[in-house]
């Protein structure tokens, strides 16, 4: 018999503690530093759902995850969760556990969800629960400054091109003398880049001018950069008995600021996750995007980023417009779907979304 059992916000602290799964040799409902981070979230409550888990004889079979989150509806805000981490295990795939999860998770939060970043077996199953519609598909890109193969091939299929892995780190280390002396004949723009650990309060105004989408601020900032979802460090007999992301071979995260003399013109919410960069928060209202893209060049140079991946309207703009020094590149898309509840409170106008919006700035 299936025994289903939900972890809410103030419970989620005691069962890292406590849970018997985290003691045993079998698979796990969510990571340590993972679960540190939604009991700490700021837009959480303590009764919030966080966790569904789905039990047979006392072993875990199943969990999905919510994160809670707000946004700026027509009529005010309105509080929901993205679901995340949708796991069921192999040898009781289809016995309508997945079914059974979404259910519970829909009636938990009323019927108030939004996904993004689901494989084409969840997105079947969200069609057939009859829960939702789509909110928006946007268009993205992935930049490439130096040979990404090392860090791109395995991920895919660690068996197939784990024995080339020498050869795509030396074609990566070459690439770099070549396009750093291509890098020396970007001239330097009216931007400058700093970067920080910590928010600037002049970036303040900067955030002013949001009127409506989900609603993140400097606190939601300071979470994310604190209570990460991923540790550097090699992979550990915890991390392969959680299905999803623990470990990165080299992290880090923090704010990149861009300054027109003494004047702020962006603020940028950074991940840089093996090489890969990610901007999950960008507030530039006035900022003249060209600019921007060519003073992160220099900061990009000087860290060693491999690819660049974005969704920011602006920026995609002016990356298309002109790629230079970039090795190649490659479109990217995301979908958004809402459940038809939570739709309904949204205006008529286009819903904005960052890229971090979900749980994308976590990993």
């Amino acid at each position: 018999m299936i025994v289903y059992r939900a972890i809410r916000q103030r419970e989620m602290t005691d069962f890292l503690a406590h849970d018997p799964s985290f003691a045993g040799a079998g698979p796990i409902a969510i990571s340590q530093i993972r679960g540190a981070s939604h009991a700490a979230n700021p837009q959480a409550e303590a009764e919030d759902v966080l966790l569904l888990l789905a039990e047979e004889d006392g072993l875990l079979v199943g969990y999905l995850g919510a994160l809670p989150n707000r946004l700026q509806g027509k009529v005010g805000e309105e509080r929901f969760a993205w679901l995340s981490c949708l796991w069921i295990d192999p040898n009781m795939r289809g016995r309508g556990l997945a079914k059974s999860l979404l259910e519970q998770m829909y009636m938990a939060w009323s019927g108030r969800l939004m996904i993004t970043e689901f494989t084409p077996a969840a997105k079947g199953l969200y069609d057939k629960s009859g829960y939702f519609q789509d909110l928006a598909q946007p268009k993205g890109l992935r930049l490439y400054l130096y040979s990404p193969l090392a860090k791109v091939l395995p991920k895919k299929d660690p068996k197939k091109w784990r024995p080339y892995l020498p050869i795509f780190n030396l074609l990566e280390q070459l690439s770099f003398g070549p396009q750093n002396m291509r890098m020396l004949f970007l001239a330097k723009g009216k931007y400058r880049c700093e970067s920080d650990k910590n928010w600037r309060p002049e970036a303040n105004k900067l955030l002013s001018e949001q009127k409506e989408g989900f609603l993140r601020g400097p606190k939601d900032f300071d979470w994310i950069l604190n209570y990460p979802w991923l540790q550097e460090g090699p992979e550990d007999e915890a991390a392969k008995r959680y299905y999803f992301s623990s470990k990165a071979k080299s992290l880090d995260n923090g704010y990149l600021y861009f300054y027109e003399g003494q004047t702020l013109k962006a603020a940028v919410l950074y991940l840089l996750r093996d090489g890969h960069l990610r901007l999950p928060y960008v507030f530039m209202p006035q900022a003249d995007a060209s600019e921007l893209i060519r003073a992160l060049l220099f900061w990009m140079r000087q860290k060693r980023v491999i690819y660049l991946t974005t969704y920011q309207e602006q920026l995609v703009e002016a990356l298309q417009a002109k790629k230079w020094p970039f090795l190649g590149s490659r479109p990217q898309a995301r979908h958004y779907i809402i459940t038809h509840p939570l739709a309904k409170t949204l205006g008529d106008q286009p819903f904005p979304i960052q890229d971090g919006d979900g749980d994308a700035a976590f990993t």
